[in-house]
């Protein structure tokens, strides 16, 4: 049961990960190309892991 429980936090802990990279790319404050890169990258990456972590934690609810 504690095992379950983990599982959950790790879940929602990686939610939260994956929307502070969102974060991080939207509140990009520097205009260069790379810059701009890395904002879209980090959208990407926090995007992937949000719908993942939220898949994982449904099936964990079910």
């Amino acid at each position: 049961m504690e095992n379950n429980q983990n599982d959950k936090l790790t879940y929602i802990l990686m939610i939260i990960a994956g929307l502070i990279c969102i974060l991080n790319g939207v509140l990009v404050f520097d205009q260069t190309i790379i810059m701009i890169l890395l904002s879209i990258l980090f959208i990407i990456v926090g995007l992937i892991m949000s719908f993942i972590s939220i898949n994982g934690l449904r099936h964990k609810l079910k």
